[in-house]
């Protein structure tokens, strides 16, 4: 019964991923990196377009489809990747020996009681924050790798390159801090499992897809007033995962 729970609380966690990184996606993500893919997307097309009307070929469409499609394999080809790494530390942490009343299991569900906590809390700061007409801001790890001048140079040089730069772009672009992104590190950090973390990453990462890959579509759909409103859903969609990881922490405790 107990591996019963544990697995429908694993897949309510994948759920809620997904779901911030589709709150997310529409939210804050489209604000914040929308207009750059679509601009990636269109300097891509450019520089084809007299090469491809020259051969006789349509230019534009299939090629901003070929870049949308490598961007969006690259970041989520990060995400997943961070979730492995993070999965494997947690995991570290659970099979370590500690001197004392400390068992792996214990240590397992401290970690999902603490990062339920965290998430909880942080859910509870974003709310906060659009409440007060603000933008909350979380420490992210990869903040400061993203911020080193080769990081700049890189993405400045592959913006101007063409084919399938798109893949290494993305792949970068996996590491530009994001708000939503924290609590889903934390929770794939709390799963103490390589796989699950990274598929954890992997589900906020499809969920951001939609409004991404449908950037133009989406910035005509919706307003700025009406994309704010996503920001309480994403909220909310945090402090969801929070009591997931937190329910996952008290059912280990069950199997002590």
């Amino acid at each position: 019964m107990h591996g019963a729970m544990s697995s429908n609380l694993s897949t309510l966690s994948l759920w809620g991923a997904f779901l911030l990184g589709l709150t997310g996606g529409f939210g804050h993500c489209l604000a914040m990196c929308g207009p750059f893919v679509a601009a990636a997307s269109v300097t891509d097309s450019e520089a084809v377009c007299g090469a491809g009307a020259r051969a006789g070929a349509r230019p534009g469409a299939r090629r901003s489809g070929v870049f949308q499609l490598a961007y969006h394999l690259g970041r989520l080809g990060t995400y997943a990747l961070l979730g492995l790494l993070l999965g494997l530390l947690g995991e570290a942490g659970a099979l370590s020996t500690v001197a004392g009343p400390f068992s792996p299991v214990g240590i397992t569900q401290f970690l999902k009681l603490a990062a339920g906590a965290v998430m909880i809390v942080m859910g509870v700061v974003l709310f906060v924050a659009w409440a007060r007409g603000r933008r909350a801001r979380l420490p992210e790890p990869t903040a400061a790798l993203a911020s080193m001048p080769w990081f700049g140079r890189a993405v400045a040089r592959l913006a101007r390159s063409d084919g399938w730069w798109g893949l290494p772009l993305g792949a970068l672009m996996g590491l530009v801090p994001c708000a939503p992104l924290l609590p889903v590190e934390i929770a794939a950090l709390a799963t103490g499992a390589p796989l699950f973390g990274a598929m954890t990453m992997l589900a906020f990462g499809l969920g951001t897809v939609p409004a991404l890959a449908g950037f133009g579509a989406a910035s005509e759909l919706l307003s700025v007033r009406a994309r704010g409103w996503f920001a309480p859903l994403a909220a909310g969609a945090v402090m969801v995962l929070g009591t997931v990881t937190l329910l996952q922490g008290i059912a280990l405790a069950g199997a002590l």
